[in-house]
């Protein structure tokens, strides 16, 4: 059935129908293949050294298509006789990626007196990322059934092709010693050196070393005449590690050529990205500490480990004022320190190997914890210079404080009498006025624990495994009551909206409502959203079952029949009510499988 009311009205105002966008014939679509080749040679030099080599190629070649024909909505007020005849739009992007990536590794092992271990390596590393996309549109399509883009009358009006392309190469440089005395002691000895095109001429290479030793307590003398302790393993490591979390081209001062406008013959160029050549690898140093056992032959393990890293030469953007021309660039701002834990539990409830029944459970646990130690003094002035302004602020860095810290304007909640939300300043007095410079830390947007139990039973040919997952100690700031609830009176007119909009708003003086009443400001950082996130999940669940017999293997030649059935995200159970699925992708899935084996 074809629906004819393009428009409706709601309040006087004209909104247009989306359910009659969608019986068009809209395209919207994006398509890709990719290819992956992974090649490698291996020569044995003799028995103790040999030459390895490998080669990795990718490439990835995309598509996007998106066809608006002319009854869309989208042209309703195209009515002018130019306009007209530019109803309906198709948008084509293509593009390529290609990866390239290479090693050749000479090696060296050798066990001398049964006793020492001895392994060294020197490895050199390649690699380059190329990639390009093109994009173009074209409209005017008389008739909607002609959705092939050579269908149209001309490329858009006053626009040209775009594109975008990025070019960046690595190098590296590891040597690495390994030695083992009497399988009791060991000892790890590295170090490399990186260099990257993504970096200024100064600071393409950083050097990057690490050792590690570590102890097995269950292979010393003092451990042999006993049957409790099966394994026991000490361990600890130092080493730093580089990072480049910023995309090709951010070292440099780029221009781009246009065509528009031109002196006699010559076209000019403007810049596209302000560079900093003085950009670093951002480098984090790692302090590592860990002991492993296992108990009553193998029937309970257990692990332990801490850390502590600390990150310097910190990435991260810089804003400018607009006079610049730009509105950010790149540079190292700070230093951030990691410190945490990492416990992990696992045994057998059952393990009766007459019966064929195999019951273990496993429980993992981390804590994590994250603060800034230092600050560049560009950073310090930006952070006052967004509370001068008294504006709405992603992220405020501080230190003391976690990178990922929650700021906002302390709340008391909603005035029954006007319906506006009252707040605390910086000097404690309560004012309706929200102001930027009297935000507040109100937590961290990061669980300070999280952890999985994981479960396995198995008897004969039957074997369920159960997954589960939890997470306390953060917060969160609820989107969806911004979104979806205290929302402006222009949103409520174009788009679905939360049931507590009518239920849960002030509306009477009087009432004693959570959300502020109905208005055209839209509301701004406040702790009424700021609430603890604690979660617990039913992850996964899967049940299967082998079937083989003498009948199946001589009448039908099958090996063995397997039958099974996966769930996923069977449950989410969290301290905060708030919409899942709507901005990425979710999906309770139910998966029935069934495979034969000849």
């Amino acid at each position: 059935m074809r629906m004819e009311n393009k428009v409706y009205t709601i309040k006087g105002t004209k909104q247009y129908n989306p359910l009659y966008n969608a019986q068009l014939g809209v395209i919207d679509e994006d398509k890709y293949t990719l290819i992956t080749n992974n090649f490698s040679i291996e020569w044995s030099i003799n028995h103790d050294l040999r030459l390895r080599a490998q080669l990795g190629l990718q490439k990835k070649n995309s598509t996007s298509d998106n066809y608006l024909p002319a009854d869309h909505t989208t042209f309703a007020t195209a009515t002018d006789s130019d306009s007209y005849f530019r109803k309906g739009k198709y948008t084509y992007g293509t593009g390529e990626d290609i990866n390239i990536d290479a090693n050749v590794t000479l090696s060296y092992s050798k066990i001398f007196h049964e006793k020492h271990q001895l392994y060294a390596g020197f490895d050199y590393s390649i690699a380059q990322k190329k990639n390009h996309f093109y994009t173009f549109i074209v409209e005017g399509f008389p008739d909607g059934k002609l959705d092939f883009i050579g269908n149209a009358l001309q490329y858009e009006k006053n626009g040209v092709p775009k594109g975008t392309e990025e070019l960046s190469r690595r190098v590296g440089f590891t040597g690495n010693v390994n030695y083992i005395y009497n399988n009791r002691y060991f000892m790890d000895l590295s170090f490399r050196v990186d260099g990257s095109s993504l970096f200024g001429t100064k600071n393409k290479f950083a050097p990057f070393w690490s050792a590690g030793i570590g102890w097995n307590v269950h292979n010393e003398k003092f451990m042999q005449n006993q049957n409790i302790v099966n394994n026991l393993r000490i361990r600890g490591s130092y080493g730093e590690t580089g990072s480049q979390q910023f995309s090709s081209y951010q070292a440099l001062s780029t221009f781009q050529s246009y065509t528009g406008k031109r002196y006699i013959i010559w076209n000019g160029s403007e810049l596209m990205g302000l560079g900093n050549e003085k950009l670093k690898w951002q480098v984090t140093k790692q302090l590592n500490g860990g002991v492993e056992v296992g108990l009553f032959d193998g029937r309970l393990s257990a692990s332990f480990d801490i850390y502590s890293k600390k990150t310097s030469n910190l990435l991260s953007q810089m804003d400018l004022p607009l006079a610049n021309g730009f509105s950010s660039y790149v540079d190292n701002v700070g230093e951030v320190k990691n410190t945490g834990y990492e416990a992990m539990i696992s045994g057998y409830l059952m393990r009766d190997t007459h019966r064929n029944i195999i019951w273990s459970m496993t429980a993992k646990l981390a804590y994590t914890k994250n603060e800034i130690t230092k600050l560049s003094e560009a950073i310090k002035r930006q952070n006052e210079l967004y509370k001068s302004k008294d504006v709405e602020i992603n992220q405020l860095l501080y230190e003391g404080y976690a990178q990922n810290s929650i700021w906002a304007v302390p709340s008391m909640g909603i005035d029954p009498s006007t319906g506006y939300e009252i707040f605390l300043d910086k000097n404690g007095n309560i004012t309706d006025k929200w102001n930027s410079s009297d935000k507040r830390y109100f937590g961290v947007d990061e669980p300070k624990y999280r952890g999985n139990i994981s479960t396995y039973f198995a008897w004969k040919d039957l074997s369920v495994n159960l997954s589960f997952a939890y997470q306390w100690g953060g917060q969160q700031y609820n989107e969806t009551l911004l979104n979806k609830v205290e929302v402006t009176n222009g949103e409520i007119d174009k788009n679905n909206v939360d049931s507590r909009v009518l239920k849960k708003r002030w509306q009477y003086i009087g009432d004693v409502k959570p959300y502020k009443g109905y208005g055209s400001v839209e509301t701004k950082a406040t702790s009424r959203f700021v609430m603890d996130d604690n979660v617990f999940q039913f992850q996964s669940a899967s049940v299967e079952y082998r079937l083989h017999s003498d009948f199946l293997r001589d009448k039908w030649k099958v090996e063995t029949i397997s039958i099974g059935a996966n769930m996923s995200d069977i449950f989410y159970i969290s301290s905060i009510k708030r919409e899942r699925g709507t901005s990425y992708p979710f999906a309770r899935r139910l998966a029935l499988t069934l495979s034969l084996m000849f």
